[in-house]
Order: C-alpha cells, then structure tokens, then sequence
C-alpha cells in the first residue's frame, strides 16, 4: 500500500453473491391457481419486488396484489430506462436494448460500451468479466417483473417497438452476428407480438363486463387499468393471431384429429419473455418454465427446433398441475433469399 507500492488487484474479478430468485418458493406451485399469482411471480429474480409485494400486502399499502404490480411495473420501466421524468422519452440505443433484453433477450457481444452503460444504468446483470480483455459481458434473467414491464410499454408504443427493431438492427449489422442468429432474433420478437397482442385482446374482450359489474356497484364507474400479469392463453387463439388463419384452417402436418382436437380443447400457454436453454428441455423443465412464464431459445444447432413454448393440457375436473399433461409447440426458423414468390393470406 502507499505511493511506492506496487500495484495489485485489491478484490477478486468476481464475487458469487447469491441473491437471484432468494424469494422463490422452495416448493413449486401445486395447482393451476397458484401457478399465475402475483405472489409467485414478483419471487422470481431480484429480491427487491418479492420483498416489497410481501410488505405492501402486509402493511395494507396497496389494496390488492395488482395494484401493487401496477407499481412496481411503473418502478420496473423506470430503472430499464434510466428516466425519471414525466416528459416524452426518447429512445437511444441503450433503452432500446434495455426493452428488448427482458423480453427477447439479445446478443451483447463485442458490444463493450453498452455492456458497461447496460448494467451501470438499465439494470441489465453481469453475467461474467474477462479479465484477459478488461471487459465485462452483461445480459438480462428471467425476470417476468421486468418482462412485464417492457411488454406494456411496447405493446402500447408500436413507435417504440419499431425504433427498438431498427436500433438492433443496425448493431446486429456492426458485428459478427450470422443471419441464422439473426433470423432466431426475428422469430422472438414476431412470436412475442403474437403473444402479447393475443393476451391484450382477451383482456379487452373482458372489459365491458367489468364495467358492467362495476356499474351496478356505483363504485368506479370506469375501473382503473392496471400493468398486470397476463392470463394463460388457448393454443388456438395464439395461433389464429400468429398465423392469420382460423383453428380448423391451420396446417398442422401430421397430427391425427384426435391429437389436434386434444390440443384445441386444452392446450394453454403463458409465457412473456425468452431465455436461452443450453441442455434438451425435459417435462420437468418445461413446467417450470411456465412457473416463470418463460419461452425457450434453444441452444445453436439444436436438432428440429430452434424456440420452444411451453403448453399445458389442462382438464378442467383437475386444479393440481401434473408433468403428464405438459407438451410444447416447437418453432423452427428458416430463412429465405427470395420472398417474391411467398403466398400471404388474403385478408377478409
């Protein structure tokens, strides 16, 4: 120590803190009630929203379990986006990727700068530092509080969504990544969409009969809209949204009818953000997936499939979630040189 000393590290490169999902359940969620609970799903991740939901529901801060996400969401959105203020947000290329890393995640690779300016201000995570290079590589968990958050505003701002794809567009364009990888990047953000557009309109198609009971109450006349978990959505409405074609018109290959009809009846699916998989995704992994509301990006050169969506064939006579009943829709990303000769559907 001192002015002749000579220099050294005074603390290791990395310190493993365990701290990520400390709030999770040691016992998994037994039925299908508690499996979307906002009490489960503010667990997962940073301590901070687990802690603060638990305390609010305990000081009877917040009413109810939504109007505490509602908060917390709003608190979410600001730390993505490093903003504070109530004046127009502009989007630069940090907060872009700030919104796309919970929901899609993407690729920070040789990305230096924003790596350091991701996690100092966008509560992007370290995920490892390369003492060799002096650098550090950031990325964003599972967490479906910030997922959440980054949905609604970009569900509500398709301005927002669209300077986020061109923003990543043009950083993909700097570096080393292939157009296999950006093709994967592509499907992600379609089938998000999809997904949360599917999820939007059922919660719009509830409406006029909240309103309806919140009329006869005399108590707020209009209820107030609140940033709120999404609910599980049926295989075929998610697939009418992606595809543009009505269930019985989908081209669903090889499945024999009763197959077809099974998944039609039963099948749901609730998921909200991507993160990639490095091993073969098992039953009992893909359930837990969906305890977490998390989609797959399969590891690079998987066989068959490169996304993989968790789906719950749910009976109704039965609330416990049983692996058995646990399937998934695989999506496999192909791209093409030549769109001229691609058939689209004709609108009605």
């Amino acid at each position: 120590m001192g002015l002749r000393a000579e220099p050294f590290k005074v603390y290791p490169p990395i310190y493993e803190l365990r701290t990520f999902d400390r709030m999770v359940s040691p016992k998994p969620p037994r039925t299908w009630k508690h499996l979307f609970l906002p009490e489960q799903l503010c667990n997962y991740g940073i301590p901070f929203y687990g802690i603060y939901l638990k305390l609010a529901l305990e000081a009877q801060v917040a009413e109810d379990p939504s109007a505490a996400v509602d908060k917390m969401a709003t608190y979410a959105l600001k730390k993505l986006l490093c903003y504070q203020n109530a004046a127009p947000i502009k989007i630069t290329e940090s907060r872009a990727l700030a919104l796309l890393g919970p929901t899609i995640g993407v690729p920070l690779h040789g990305q230096a700068r924003q790596n350091v300016k991701l996690t100092a201000s966008h509560a992007a995570h370290c995920g490892y530092i390369d003492a060799d290079r002096d650098c550090q590589y950031s990325f964003y968990p599972s967490q479906p509080i910030y997922a959440l958050a980054a949905n609604n505003y970009l569900q509500k701002n398709e301005d927002v969504l669209i300077s986020c794809i061109n923003t990543l567009t043009s950083i993909l364009s700097q570096g080393q990544t292939g157009t296999g990888d950006v093709g994967k990047i592509a499907s992600r953000i379609i089938l998000l969409c999809a997904m949360n557009k599917t999820a939007d309109d059922m919660k719009a198609a509830k409406k006029p009969a909240d309103m309806k009971i919140a009329k006869k109450t005399m108590v707020n006349p209009v209820p107030p809209e609140h940033k709120s978990f999404p609910e599980p959505v049926p295989v075929t409405k998610f697939l009418e949204t992606l595809t543009g074609l009505l269930a019985d018109e989908l081209p669903l290959g090889l499945i024999n009818d009763d197959l077809k009809t099974k998944l039609f009846d039963k099948g749901v699916m609730f998921w909200n953000h991507f993160m990639h998989c490095s091993h073969r995704p098992t039953s009992e992994s893909l359930l837990e997936c969906m305890h977490r509301g998390l989609a797959l990006q399969c590891r690079p050169n998987q066989e068959v499939f490169d996304q993989v969506l968790t789906v719950y064939l749910k009976q109704k006579s039965k609330a416990k979630l049983d692996k058995a009943n646990v399937t998934f829709c695989g999506i496999q990303v192909k791209n093409r040189k030549d769109d001229s000769q691609l058939k689209m559907p004709s609108k009605t």
